[in-house]
């Protein structure tokens, strides 16, 4: 019978020369005076290793885990609401390379936010089931794969709100 308000940022890439930071700080600036009750961030925390795709290292300013997580630590912001997150496939990069956790470090050092997992994640808010995801692949329709992955989940699995986060659109 509660509603919750829920502050949704996804696919920041903190440490790329491209990340929007300026943008983030309003986002979260708005999550705290919306009164949200928490924030949910679907991955890609950091941009990753230089070694994701050919040319990354020109779209880095940030260089390596510890300082992309160093990075990400001083800058989302703390705001009294409490954080969940995923690893994304650029944060796993750093896995890849060298074992590296970004994410699961970086809420180690953050009382505010919880690591929920790779990549996917389902867990409750206030009752309701939540579904965080960071995958899928460019198609025909912005919701073609939220779609397949909704038919393919039993009934009594299906959450009640799914975020998908890697594709950089709204839908």
């Amino acid at each position: 019978t509660k509603r919750y308000r829920l502050g949704v940022i996804s696919d920041t890439h903190l440490g790329s020369l491209y990340s929007q930071k300026t943008h983030m700080q309003d986002f979260f600036e708005t999550f705290k005076r919306e009164s949200c009750d928490a924030v949910l961030h679907p991955g890609d925390l950091v941009h990753g290793s230089h070694h994701m795709h050919k040319g990354m290292e020109y779209e880095l300013g940030i260089h390596g885990a510890r300082a992309q997580t160093a990075y990400a630590v001083e800058h989302i912001p703390d705001i009294g609401i409490p954080g969940y997150i995923i690893s994304g496939n650029h944060d796993l990069s750093f896995r890849k390379d060298a074992g590296a956790e970004v994410v699961q470090d970086f809420a180690d050092q953050r009382d505010d936010w919880t690591y929920l997992g790779d990549e996917g994640a389902m867990f409750e808010i206030g009752g309701a089931k939540v579904y965080m995801w960071h995958g899928g692949s460019g198609s025909y329709a912005k919701s073609y794969n939220l779609q397949k992955w909704a038919e393919s989940v039993a009934p009594e699995n299906k959450p009640h709100v799914m975020l998908n986060g890697h594709l950089h659109f709204q839908c």
